[in-house]
Parts: structure tokens; sequence; C-alpha cells
């Protein structure tokens, strides 16, 4: 029996090619285990885990091809017989190549499994919007991973690569001057979903436009203008001006300012400061801040009122300052107070000791 085990077939002995395959059937089989229940316990555990680090652990896992499994079993059980100089530069080269695709598959599946875990975040409305900018955040990345993985292959194959990084860095610089723009409102893009200046649905205002945000994109945003049509402005531009978001207030400011007619007595100005000062506060969606008598202007004694709107609604902030409008408006006419109007008044005389008559 130890004759027939001695046996040299080859280069190697039938001992030898016994233990090869005894490696080879042996891990190929733990591998089988190990993804048969191992893998599904943990995928299980993670799904009832609160701890992320978990599930990606298990994500991980589980991008692993059985195809991998077998090469890093061939690999070891190679190691055991004595092969030629080109089956074991082919054998070698095969297992750089799966490990490489391997690596490309598992930083795939991760970054797609966190990135799916931030559009998870918010309403309905902003994972869409995630969505899209997550589309773009994945192509980016695979350009680079498989760029990256068909360089480490060449490299190992023996290619001289000094020259093809530097003609594709050259390249890569030609093409961001040439697509500078068009990178800048991608990476905006990003910006505004991990910075959240604003949402979808929001009311922004952007220099001298106003619009609700209808569509967050890679390149652009559109938003839906007060008068009804689309404005489609770039993210970079976006995220290089001041955003007005009126969807984060929590209420609205009024300055309310009323001028009377001169001829108004004392007592008329201090009737008048009650009546507007109980016009606003006779209103429950309103928080009343002050009222003064603020000074004497060119045409009038004027009144300047201030008072917040308990909303971020445009249309309860204007209902709200007409209904107080209208309060002001009846009770100065109940209580006989003019408004004032815009009027000059000139005099005339012929010596300082005159005394002037008015037109």
């Amino acid at each position: 029996m130890e004759n027939i085990l001695q046996y040299v077939f080859g280069k190697n002995s039938i001992e030898d090619v016994g233990v090869a395959l005894g490696v080879l059937l042996g891990m190929w089989f733990g591998f089988y285990l190990f993804r048969r229940y191992i893998v599904r316990r943990l995928n299980k555990l993670a799904q009832n885990s609160q701890y992320q680090v978990v599930r990606f652990v298990t994500v991980g896992m589980r991008s692993i091809t059985a195809f991998f499994y077998f090469a890093i079993s061939l690999a070891v059980a190679a190691q055991f017989v004595v092969l030629s100089p080109s089956i074991t530069k082919a054998m070698r080269a095969i297992v750089m190549i799966v490990i490489v695709l391997q690596c490309i598959r598992s930083v795939q599946s991760l970054l797609a499994t966190f990135l799916d875990t931030l559009s998870k975040r918010g309403n309905a409305t902003n994972q869409q919007a995630a969505r899209g900018t997550f589309v773009g955040i994945q192509f980016i990345a695979r350009i680079a991973l498989w760029s990256i993985g068909l360089l480490l292959i060449l490299s190992n194959l023996g290619f001289n690569v000094s020259s093809l990084v530097t003609s594709l860095g050259i390249g890569g610089v030609a093409v961001a001057l040439a697509t500078q723009n068009i990178l800048g409102d991608i990476f905006s893009s990003f910006s505004i979903y991990f910075d959240r200046p604003f949402e979808l649905g929001d009311l922004i205002t952007v220099g001298s436009d106003t619009g609700t945000v209808k569509n967050i994109g890679l390149k652009t945003t559109r938003l839906q203008s007060l008068q009804g049509e689309e404005l489609v402005i770039s993210n970079r531009e976006l995220t290089s001006s001041r955003i007005q978001n009126f969807k984060k207030m929590e209420m609205r400011r009024v300055m309310l300012s009323i001028g009377l007619v001169y001829q108004t007595s004392l007592d008329g100005l201090k009737t008048a400061n009650s009546l507007i000062k109980d016009a606003i506060m006779s209103d429950k969606k309103v928080q009343f801040d002050r009222c003064h008598f603020k000074e004497f202007g060119a045409s009038s004694l004027n009144f300047e009122a201030i008072y917040f709107v308990l909303s971020n609604n445009y249309y309860d902030y204007m209902d709200c300052q007409q209904v107080i409008n209208f309060k002001i408006k009846e009770s100065f006419d109940k209580a006989g107070l003019n408004m004032a109007y815009p009027t000059q008044t000139i005099f005339f005389g012929n010596s300082p000791s005159e005394t002037p008559s008015s037109v």
C-alpha cells in the first residue's frame, strides 16, 4: 500500500495528489457549511439587530460568491503538489483576478447597503429624491472601482501600467476641465442631500426667485414658482447662493405701520395705540409683540406695531393680516380717527412779522 502511495505521477506522488484533493474538498465543504448555516444565521440576526455594523458585516459575507471560495480552496490545495511554472503562473493570475473581482463586488454591495440606509431617512418624497442622487454616487464609484481593479489585474499580469496610469491621469485632467461645470453640479447635489438646506416641498428663495422645490436632480433642481412657471437652477448655483427656506420658519413676523392726521389730539393718539393693540391681541393665531407711537412723519403721526403669525403658511400669514387690518379700520372709524395720506402744506408771508396764510 505504501508503495502505491509513493508511486510518482508526473512530479507528484499519489499521496501528494490525494492530500491536495483532500484539502480542496475539505475547504470547499467547510466554505459550503459556512455559507449555508453561519451566514444565514447572521442574516437573520442582522434583520433583528439595531446595530448597522452587524448588517454591513452580513452583507459583506453574503456578497462572497461560491466561485471565490473554490478559487481560494484550489490555491491552497495547489501548495501541496508540484506544478509546472506555466500552470502555477496561470493559477496565480486566475486567483488574483477572482480576488479583485470579489473585492469590487463586496465594496459595491456595502456601498449600496450604506446608501440604502441613508435613503430611508425622512419622508417618502425625500427618499425618492435621495435615490436619484445615490444612483449618481454608485455610478461614479463603479467607474472608480473597475478602473482601479483593471489596473491591478494588468499590473499583476506583468503589463507595464505606468504609461497607462500617466495617460489616464492626463486624460482625467482633460475630462475634468471639459466637464468641470457638470462635475460641480453633481458634487453639489451630494452636498444638498447630506447638508439638507432644503427638501422636496419646501418654499425657498434663491436670489430674486421664489418657488417650491419639486425635484432635486444630479445636475439641476426644479422649482415651481409662485407665478406658476418652472424654474430650473443648477445645483452649483444653489450651493453658492444664499437660500431662504420659509418652511423652516415656525412663525412669520409682521410689521404694521399706520399714520394718523396731524389734527389728531393727544387723547386720540393714546386711543389709537390701544385700538391697534386690542385688534392684534383679539386674534388667537398671532402673538403680539409691541405697539408704539413711533414718530412725527412728514404728513402723518406714525404708529408701528409688531406681531407674529403663529404659522409658516403664507396663506395664514396673509389671512391674519387681513383680519387685523379690518378690525383696525372698523375701530378707527367708530372712534372718529382719521388715517393720513401724503399731503403738503405751503405757507405764504411778505415779511417775518406777518402772520402767514396756508393753502
